[in-house]
């Protein structure tokens, strides 16, 4: 605006209507509608319920560990494998 005001008035003179607020250019005047329109609004609904939370505790039961028997233990798959058995790292003292 005060490039455009500055054309045909003195720079100060231009400073001044841009900014006095008597010249408004058309963002200022879509601006303000924007505003005027935002207050026209009802605000938005207010959420009144009240949300309870609870927690409700269930009993936990424990089972006592199952143990297999030895032979149920071995399966067939394992005593067949073919891999050596792994080696410990080297110890440096």
């Amino acid at each position: 605006m005060v490039v455009s005001y500055s054309r045909s008035d003195s720079f100060t003179t231009a400073v001044k209507k841009t900014f006095d607020g008597e010249h408004p250019c058309k963002m200022c005047k879509i601006v303000k509608q924007g505003r005027q329109a935002e207050q026209e609004k009802p605000a938005a609904l207010k959420l009144e319920s009240k949300m309870e939370l609870f927690y409700l505790a269930q009993g936990v039961t424990i089972y006592a560990p199952h143990f297999l028997d030895d032979d149920a233990r071995i399966s067939s798959d394992s005593s067949s494998r073919q891999d050596p058995p792994l080696l410990r790292p080297p110890i440096f003292a």
